[in-house]
């Protein structure tokens, strides 16, 4: 029980004992049972690392290594510097006037005469006119 993590109490009070009666006549096994147990998961561990179980190599590397998995985002520029921001003019004005000539291709041409079909107000007014 002490190498899975119980307090002396807890033991104690499973086996039926005082806590001071435990101390007594366990000394030893509540001193190293927690190592014991712990030296042994840590071997199997090293073992299952050697074969190449990945997992375990990332666990290891982890506790062991003091790896981390993070990303880190600075908000400096060069150098630990401010932050440089270039203004794009040409770059945007070249787009603003290739835009404009996309919108002067696919326009629709105005009629020149006045056959121009009636607007959709027109029509709904003539057709309420005439009902």
């Amino acid at each position: 029980m002490k190498a899975a993590g119980f307090s002396d109490e807890a033991c104690a009070r499973v086996m039926g004992v005082s806590e001071t009666v435990l101390k007594k006549r366990c000394a030893k096994e509540l001193a190293n049972g927690a190592q014991e147990v712990n030296a042994k998961v840590a071997n199997k561990l090293f073992g299952k690392c050697m074969k190449g179980d990945t997992v375990s190599l990332l666990f290891w590397s982890k506790t062991r290594l003091g790896w981390r998995e993070t990303n880190r985002t600075e908000h400096t520029g060069a150098d630990g510097g401010p932050i440089v921001y270039e203004q794009i003019e040409a770059e945007a004005a070249a787009f603003t006037q290739h835009i404009a000539q996309m919108a002067e291709r696919f326009a629709v041409p105005k009629p020149a005469n006045n056959d121009e079909p009636p607007a959709a107000e027109e029509l709904t007014q003539k057709s309420t006119k005439e009902a």
